[in-house]
């Protein structure tokens, strides 16, 4: 069996990913691989993750644990994310967009590299949207490929970050 030229790596990765055929060492390892920059600070929270010809950029910034906004964008794919966590709500503004199963696989590999540098843990409230990044990725992973959305409102569980 031949492969066409421009089978990427990532392409290769989210095959076995979907087959069910590869560890989280090797997400980690693809995780560390990737350009990581982080231009974050209280309040305001500013990181993208470069991998094999893709890019996530994301920006989160919060008003004093009242509410916060996360903006996610996958190559051309954008996500607008309003949380207002005193009623507990969220806002979702997908412009139309939808993910592909790389657009999917990169979301998670960027969620384990946030994790390594410890965007998982709750970060307190000057952090929060750092938090907020991470399981927003983690959200957007488990949609549906493909699946267009335009915009959604839900309520949030707490604890939140």
């Amino acid at each position: 069996m031949t492969e066409p030229q421009n089978y990427s790596p990532i392409a290769k990765m989210t095959d076995l990913w979907l087959r069910g055929e590869i560890s989280r060492r090797q997400i980690r390892e693809l995780a560390l691989r990737g350009r990581y920059v982080n231009n974050s600070e209280a309040n305001n929270a500013y990181v993208s993750f470069y991998l094999d010809n893709m890019q996530i950029v994301a920006r989160g910034t919060s008003v004093s644990g009242r509410s916060a906004q996360i903006n996610i964008q996958v190559n051309e794919s954008k996500f607008d994310l309003d949380y207002d966590l005193v009623s507990m709500h969220l806002l979702i503004n997908g412009h139309g967009s939808g993910l592909s199963n790389e657009q999917k696989f990169l979301l998670i590999v960027m969620s384990y590299r946030l994790a390594a540098e410890g965007w998982s843990k709750s970060l307190g409230v000057d952090q929060m949207e750092k938090s907020l990044i991470y399981r927003t990725l983690n959200y957007l992973s488990k949609m549906p490929t493909d699946y267009k959305m335009w915009g959604m409102a839900k309520e949030i569980q707490y604890p939140l970050h």
